[in-house]
């Protein structure tokens, strides 16, 4: 595809005119309608297994469209999705919280891997990352559902929403 990888995209300081707010909802969405389509519509539907942003691919004009189907399974009756994902560096911070405990992959586990696709999208962070603090690995779903939780905020679980929180999230 002609602008590459999601992944690419985003840390590309040449692309930043390109990323517009405009620009990463649509991709957000095009991503979207191919995962509705993959769960809801293909015959017979598939789980993925390996979402995330080096396996989204943009088109000259910035359509999101997914690939790399090699782990995909059908989820047809009887058909067992169940298996094991090598945890590599770049994949690990999309791994859901239930996979990575019981093993278990579901289209759950592709909704969890696309959230982070959307972490990424809002604040240009990798998935994971060194902290500027004191260079400790950081994954992103991680600091985000931290903040989320935190009471000091004063939004409890919606803090996300709030000033503060944004604050501390920080753009790139």
């Amino acid at each position: 595809m002609e602008n590459g990888s999601l992944n690419k995209w985003l840390q590309d300081l040449n692309c930043q005119e390109s990323q517009t707010w405009n620009n990463r909802i649509r991709i957000g969405l095009d991503v979207d309608k191919g995962l509705q389509y993959l769960h809801n519509f293909a015959n017979p539907a598939y789980v993925h297994k390996d979402i995330n942003s080096s396996n989204i691919l943009l088109t000259k004009d910035l359509r999101a469209k997914i690939s790399k189907f090699g782990l995909a399974k059908s989820t047809e009756k009887g058909e067992n999705v169940n298996s094991s994902i090598k945890c590599r560096f770049e994949s690990k911070g999309y791994l859901a919280p239930e996979y990575l405990e019981a093993g278990f992959v579901t289209t759950k586990t592709d909704v969890y891997a696309f959230g982070v696709v959307l972490l990424e999208l809002i604040t240009g962070k990798k998935v994971v990352y060194e902290n500027d603090d004191d260079g400790e690995e950081v994954m992103l779903s991680e600091e985000v559902a931290s903040i989320m939780g935190d009471e000091k905020n004063g939004k409890g679980k919606l803090g996300l929403f709030g000033i503060g929180t944004i604050k501390k999230i920080k753009y790139k």
